[in-house]
């Protein structure tokens, strides 16, 4: 696994591959522990190649992870150990919809509490969006002032529109767009 590295205000985390540590370098270049994960058995044996493959029943985190004030947010792969794995229609052609054996979980900060975020939908991963019926938001990126950023292709956009139960701007918003337009920023701030 690849390391990781991500920013929090003024601090520089890293994740090293399969490490279950998160360090921290502070503005004053000080190194200290910020996150430990504790994955028990699950945990997989970097010597053993079997616990990485797609349906292996290990977790661990292979996607970038984000932050802001309050939250992790975090992709981990969960193999065979989900009750619900999310899925995901077939690219390239492909007819039907597969077990996608990542799923996105979000890490309260302040209170301790860790869950998985359920799939709101086939082919969608993330929190719902509940104020204009979009689609479901997953971060990108998150900004300094805890906005979750992410972004849709156009024709995405107009797609779900034509498709799902959308608020009148919304609509309005996918009938201004082409197809080949740049893809639409979504920018949300979390409940707290």
């Amino acid at each position: 696994m690849n390391p990781m590295i991500f920013r929090h205000k003024n601090a520089v985390r890293i994740k090293n591959g399969l490490n279950k540590y998160i360090l921290t370098i502070n503005e004053y270049n000080r190194i200290d522990t910020a996150y430990i994960f504790n994955f028990g058995k699950y945990a997989p044996d970097p010597l053993k190649r079997d616990h990485f493959r797609y349906h292996a029943p290990f977790i661990y985190s292979q996607f970038p992870i984000f932050e802001c004030d309050q939250y992790l947010f975090m992709t981990f792969h969960t193999g065979s150990l989900s009750d619900r794995p999310a899925k995901m229609f077939r690219k390239g052609g492909a007819v039907g919809e597969y077990d996608y054996d990542f799923e996105c979980s979000v890490f309260n900060k302040k209170t301790g509490e860790f869950q998985f975020i359920l799939q709101p939908e086939i082919n969608q991963l993330g929190f719902v969006e509940d104020f204009e019926g979009g689609p479901a938001v997953w971060p990108k990126y998150v900004s300094s002032d805890g906005y979750m950023i992410t972004y849709m292709y156009a024709h995405e956009f107009k797609a779900h529109a034509e498709t799902h139960e959308v608020s009148e701007r919304f609509k309005q918003i996918a009938h201004s767009l082409k197809d080949t337009d740049n893809p639409v920023i979504v920018r949300v701030k979390l409940k707290q």
